[in-house]
């Protein structure tokens, strides 16, 4: 990060961005002082992969062992964001939790999420289709007992995308790390939340100035 000026800092995750900020807090130790995790996605082995929905378990399963299906499902999803968003992430939308649910009734957050997906399918599906098949349901290449600094993970127990029981697993397996759980939330508890875990990273930062 030497060409913004930045010797250390802190990185956050959420979903699956959680490989990226680990994968990154695995690199460069020297950097960074704090991670978070926010209903963050697990390595996808025979250990993580039962506690999953019957949804989301086949489409894993479906970018890992027929990638190219994976890759005509998304074209044509990248293809509905365009032309009718609302209606390309009922499907996406309708498996989350009660607690999602209740969140999904503001209109602002129905707003972010489109443009988080409008974002992702700008330049096409294939980018999307990679990362999916490529990295979230392969080896990460790295061990999650190998990352040396501290790591937060933000989990809802009534989480139908990502399980709570991947939180457990990944705290358990990183030296040192915390666990923050939010019994009655599910997958969307950044927006309810985003001060909370943003300031534990900035304390953190401070504290170490």
């Amino acid at each position: 990060m030497s060409h913004l000026k930045l010797d250390r800092f802190s990185v956050a995750g959420m979903s699956a961005g959680s490989p990226f900020a680990l994968g990154i807090a695995y690199l460069f130790p020297e950097s960074i002082y704090k991670t978070s995790i926010i209903s963050g996605f697990a390595p996808f082995n025979q250990e993580t992969k039962k506690h999953l929905s019957k949804e989301v378990k086949l489409m894993l399963n479906l970018a890992k062992s027929f990638p190219f299906l994976l890759k005509i499902l998304l074209k044509i999803q990248a293809k509905q964001i365009v032309n009718n968003p609302k209606k390309a992430l009922h499907g996406f939308l309708k498996i989350m939790s009660e607690p999602d649910q209740r969140i999904l009734k503001n209109q602002s957050v129905i707003t972010i999420i489109e443009s988080m997906f409008k974002e992702a399918f700008r330049s096409g599906s294939k980018g999307v289709a990679h990362e999916i098949s490529n990295l979230l349901v392969r080896n990460w290449e790295f061990e999650l007992d190998e990352i040396q600094v501290p790591v937060t993970f933000w989990q809802g127990k009534q989480d139908n995308n990502v399980p709570f029981e991947w939180a457990q697993y990944m705290s358990n397996k990183v030296k040192g790390a915390d666990l923050k759980e939010f019994p009655e939330e599910g997958h969307l508890i950044i927006f309810e939340h985003a001060k909370e875990i943003f300031t534990d990273l900035k304390q953190t930062v401070s504290t170490n100035l």
